[in-house]
């Protein structure tokens, strides 16, 4: 069976987009479960740092791990 160039492309759109979904929906139970396990001082520590006014922006300026 031989795919067309665009049939081929919608393909690989696919799947891509499937892994996307997967991966955000496993980042974001994993995210719940470290914030969970984490100690609620050190929690608070690491918001104090990340919401200090020279770090106001976009998650993607500051943190690689924000894919969704």
């Amino acid at each position: 069976m031989s795919l067309k160039n665009s049939e081929g492309i919608e393909i690989k759109s696919a799947i891509a987009s499937h892994f996307n979904y997967e991966i955000c929906e496993r980042f974001a139970q994993t995210s719940y479960i470290k914030f969970t396990l984490i100690d609620r001082e050190l929690s608070q520590k690491y918001f104090e740092l990340v919401l200090k006014p020279q770090n106001v922006g976009t998650p993607r300026e500051y943190s690689n791990d924000k894919i969704c």
